[in-house]
């Protein structure tokens, strides 16, 4: 049952980031929906500092390698929001701007 809640638990943060991801892509400024990514970012670059580098370079590489692969795969989902929430604004503010021109005729 314990495990179940955690689970339950990381869903719904999930799924919460990524609606807060699509809200902020959607929002006026372009420099909102470049918080999460920006942050994701972050927390790869600290994983892969915090990693143990006492090891032969071959292993450091390919754990290095593994682990901005797993970590970047949220960046890049929230990346990938981002273009398609950018570009529904940007289709609607060009709409608006054809209407605005034809309204002056």
């Amino acid at each position: 049952m314990f495990i179940s809640k955690k689970i339950f638990l990381l869903l719904a943060i999930l799924v919460g980031s990524v609606a807060l991801q699509y809200l902020l892509s959607r929002s006026k400024s372009k420099w909102l929906g470049l918080i999460l990514p920006s942050i994701s970012i972050l927390i790869s670059l600290v994983a892969l500092l915090n990693m143990n580098y006492y090891m032969a370079v071959k292993n450091v590489l390919l754990q290095s390698t593994l682990v901005l692969t797993i970590f970047n795969i949220p960046t890049i989902v929230y990346v990938a929001i981002y273009v398609a929430g950018r570009d529904a604004v940007r289709k609607k503010l060009s709409a608006k701007e054809k209407m605005n021109i034809q309204d002056l005729d």
